[in-house]
């Protein structure tokens, strides 16, 4: 017994020391009983895979804002990207899915890979989390997700 302890304790302290936080993988946010509801600013778009973050090139800029209602199980929302204007909405599901989703407006060319993203996330989002202050819509079979920001 002692010679296990002797082997195992110092491989368990190698192993919870030798951790780096950046390895930690992100996990997926639950919806608990928050809503959608609100007026939300994209902050970054996330991979779960690695937790590589792509924030907002110009956070001061008009950015992408959409502000969401619900009745019953149907969300609509409403706002802009960088260039255009949008709307669309989805039912909502069991477990925070997002159902049925619709996702249009102008047709504007997008002037960065931020902005011109969020068409692509948007019409292909599947479920949503949510934390006090923070939404967050997941695409692209649940591996990425999109950084929203409540705004006042």
């Amino acid at each position: 017994m002692k010679r296990v302890l002797q082997v195992a304790l110092p491989l368990f302290l190698f192993v919870l020391l030798g951790c780096d936080k950046k390895n930690v993988l992100p996990q997926v946010v639950e919806c608990g009983t928050l809503s959608l509801e609100g007026t939300w600013r994209l902050q970054a778009y996330q991979k779960l895979s690695d937790g590589t973050l792509q924030a907002d090139p110009d956070p001061k800029g008009r950015g992408v804002v959409l502000t969401f209602t619900q009745e019953g199980t149907t969300v609509r929302f409403e706002g802009h990207t960088v260039a255009n204007t949008v709307s669309g909405g989805y039912q909502k599901g069991d477990s925070c899915r997002l159902e049925q989703g619709t996702f249009g407006g102008t047709k504007v060319g997008e002037p960065t890979e931020f902005s011109s993203k969020a068409w692509v996330a948007m019409n292909g989002a599947e479920a949503y989390g949510r934390k006090a202050e923070q939404l967050f819509i997941y695409f692209n079979n649940k591996s990425e997700v999109m950084i929203f920001d409540r705004q006042r």
